[in-house]
């Protein structure tokens, strides 16, 4: 992961305060600021695992189309 903000660590921000969050990874397509994507995360464990969760995401995303 990038070290220091990204594109959209405002809007990172704002999220993860609304929502009180440990942890915030928001992903933009075609944004005002092109594609990017941010992410702040607390928790040091959480962020270990943040590989494995993405991949797990990845295989959720191909497998539906897989299947369809």
């Amino acid at each position: 992961m990038p070290l220091g903000a990204g594109k959209y660590d405002d809007l990172c921000s704002q999220i993860r305060e609304q929502t009180q969050a440990t942890g915030v990874l928001i992903v933009v397509f075609n944004g005002n600021f092109g594609n990017g994507f941010s992410a702040q995360i607390a928790d040091p464990l959480l962020l270990a695992r943040l590989p494995q969760v993405l991949r797990e995401v990845a295989k959720k995303i191909e497998d539906s189309y897989a299947n369809s």
